[in-house]
């Protein structure tokens, strides 16, 4: 879909300014603008001065509406209280318990840093507390650890040290996902790509006999490849952690690990189609070289702003993407995100299309494209051609996914659970009709009422 659907919101976006096909949307009330972006990015309401300045400048400069709003975000951004915001957004992305990782993400996007110093960097960024599980491994910096200081500081890493150089070598990172005889890495692995690609790994082909799966075995399966192909080259990045980290201890570090060889990337399935040959321990390296990297980022800051309710569409997300890729920091993107009229304006959200859901709903198609009671191709909408039928089958669909009683649940255990953002996205275009690729809606409000009941 484009990036808007009404004449009246804005068609394009150029040098950094915004065009209008006609009039441009109307601003909310200012004392409604300040105080939404002062939640979002502080963290507590604006004050009642605050409110007042702003409506003040507004009123005196209305044709310079879009100077005064992006300073009034330049403004926030040097607050405190952004830092914080930041901090929480990435605790919750990143579904880390307490710790320094989600700070120093809050002073990184805060100061304005380059952003993959996250998960790329020479540095410990480490409180008291911290300072103490890092000595337990002899980590070898360039200046003291700071045992008594309750908030983090900056500690250079020796130049030979390998190890902690990001995000997924934080012994946080390494503690919450941890390693077993049974996932061999490969949970930490699924969790870099859902982290750092924002993608859910689902299964992708239908399940085999299990007389198939005693023929063939785990490795060979058709239907186990699909994710190993993908998880196995990451996983191999944490061997050098070792031995196999029991749940709910840290990793023991094994500097001679590296003789095990050079992690091969590319190919099939690789997560890089570029890089041939890496030995080093530090996925964050290989991680942000990649485009799907920028993209997630985008993504990111666009559920920073409007959570799961405002879908993303196709040409605003590579906006975003190509924002990022710019100058590899966080802060222009959000800036992006709020300067779109959804946030400050009293601009309607599209309906979503079947477009925009359709590459939510591929995988239905591995399994129910060759079903015989629940077939349907989920490349094609309406799925059936009977009215009826069809908003039948959206019904049991829904329920699958919401694991209702007596309905057998989609995707089928032991897959993971749709992701949260997955399922609200499809109760958006739902709710309004489940509108087709040219925006015709295919459900009644009674038809809606009954499936969402």
């Amino acid at each position: 879909m484009t990036v808007f659907r009404r004449l009246f919101l804005v068609i394009f976006l150029c040098g950094g300014h915004l065009a209008y096909a006609e009039a441009p949307p109307k601003p909310l009330k200012a004392e409604r603008i300040i105080e939404k972006l002062s939640l979002l990015l502080r963290g507590r309401s604006a004050s009642l001065q605050e409110k007042i300045d702003f409506k003040a400048a507004i009123e005196r400069e209305p044709a310079d509406f879009d100077k005064t709003y992006r300073n009034l975000i330049h403004n926030f951004m040097k607050d405190p209280g952004y830092a914080k915001a930041i901090a929480l957004q990435h605790s919750m992305w990143w579904r880390i318990p307490d710790g320094t990782v989600a700070r120093h993400a809050g002073v990184i996007v805060a100061e304005n840093r380059p952003y993959r110093e996250i998960y790329q960097r020479d540095y410990l960024f480490v409180d008291g507390d911290m300072s103490d599980i890092y000595a337990q491994y002899n980590v070898q910096t360039l200046a003291d650890l700071p045992f008594n200081s309750p908030t983090p500081v900056f500690v250079p890493l020796a130049p030979q040290e390998a190890r902690f150089r990001g995000l997924f070598s934080s012994p946080e990172f390494l503690k919450t996902y941890p390693d077993t005889s049974t996932n061999k890495n490969r949970k930490r692995s699924s969790q870099v790509f859902r982290i750092a690609f924002c993608e859910t790994l689902q299964n992708v082909m239908a399940k085999a006999p299990a007389a198939r799966l005693i023929e063939e075995g785990h490795g060979k399966n058709p239907d186990c490849i699909g994710c190993h192909r993908r998880l196995d080259p990451m996983a191999r990045f944490f061997d050098r952690w070792l031995p196999p980290l029991p749940m709910g201890e840290f990793a023991v570090y094994e500097p001679n690990a590296k003789a095990l060889g050079a992690v091969k990337l590319g190919g099939d399935g690789g997560i890089d189609r570029a890089i041939d040959g890496v030995a080093d321990a530090d996925v964050g390296k290989i991680v942000v070289a990649q485009p799907e990297f920028a993209a997630c980022v985008g993504k990111q800051a666009w559920r920073f702003a409007f959570g799961s309710q405002v879908a993303l569409d196709n040409q605003m997300a590579q906006r975003l993407a190509t924002r990022y890729s710019e100058n590899e920091r966080l802060n222009p993107v959000i800036e992006e995100v709020l300067m779109h009229p959804y946030f400050w304006s009293e601009a309607e959200v599209p309906a979503l299309h079947y477009d925009d859901v359709k590459g939510l709903l591929a995988n239905c198609g591995t399994c129910h494209a060759r079903a015989s009671v629940t077939r349907f191709d989920p490349t094609a909408y309406p799925f059936l051609a009977d009215a009826d039928r069809n908003a039948e089958l959206l019904g049991r669909m829904w329920k699958a996914i919401n694991a209702r009683p007596n309905v057998r649940p989609m995707p089928e255990s032991p897959q993971p659970r749709l992701p949260l953002e997955t399922i609200e996205t499809l109760r958006s275009w739902i709710i309004n009709g489940a509108q087709s690729d040219v925006g015709t809606r295919t459900l009644s409000d009674e038809q809606v009422e009954a499936i969402l009941e």
